[in-house]
């Protein structure tokens, strides 16, 4: 079984497929993988509020439980576990930016797993238009997807 996202559904991809033996193939696009440093430059953001943050301003939450969900929702820290992955990310994505996909690149070849990974960057793309148009990224999924 192959799964894609994009977006939160990029970093939901990435966490099945290292929880779910059946994935062997995972592609994310612009998907986050460590959101305690995407929250930390991105506290502003509704969404990272909404999903980390809400809970402990309004006092619902304690900053270890909020740190432990921002631990579970990364990929980063279980990166040993991914099946054969793809990631696209866009250039200048100020959503998602690129160094998301560094920081799992960096961690795939700390654990000696640097062949499990496929790490592209759009040059000319951002958040909303990394998909749009792009055969290069397409191209790349169909043959990546190829080898089920």
């Amino acid at each position: 079984m192959a799964v894609r996202g994009g977006s939160r559904g990029g970093a939901v991809t990435l966490l099945i497929a290292e929880r779910d033996k059946r994935v062997k193939f995972a592609i994310a696009v612009a998907g986050p993988t460590d959101m305690i440093a995407l929250t930390a430059t991105h506290q502003n953001d509704l969404t990272y509020q909404c999903q980390f943050l809400k809970d402990l301003v309004h006092g619902g939450s304690d900053i270890i439980s909020v740190r432990h969900k921002m631990i579970a929702s990364s990929t980063l820290y279980f990166a040993e576990h991914l099946p054969k992955t793809q990631v696209h990310f866009a250039a200048n994505d100020n959503i998602v930016p690129f160094s998301q996909g560094e920081k799992l690149e960096k961690k795939m070849n700390e654990l000696k797993l640097p062949d499990q990974l496929e790490f592209y960057v759009y040059e000319g793309r951002d958040h909303f238009n990394i998909v749009e148009e792009n055969q290069e990224l397409k191209t790349r999924i169909e043959q990546f997807l190829f080898q089920l």
